[in-house]
């Protein structure tokens, strides 16, 4: 399993290939760990979810899609 900095590596990755797609770009290749996929805008729909999934991956590590980690607000009383 990758771990939290992987994963957002791997988002922004997938974010800019996202955002060339949708700005003419006809493919776009992206890594994922040892291997190489390549979209085409006909396939921006499963970039969405592939994205989407590591959105969820690095909620559920206790990430934020930004990079920073939220963490508990301690209120004084």
């Amino acid at each position: 399993m990758a771990d939290l900095t992987t994963l957002q590596i791997w988002l922004t990755d997938a974010e800019a290939g996202l955002q060339a797609l949708q700005t003419g770009t006809q493919e776009m290749q992206i890594d994922h760990g040892d291997m190489r996929v390549a979209y085409t805008k006909a396939e921006v729909g499963q970039l969405q979810s592939y994205i989407d999934g590591l959105r969820a991956r690095i909620a559920a590590a206790g990430g934020t899609v930004d990079g920073l980690r939220r963490r508990a607000l301690q209120v004084d009383l």
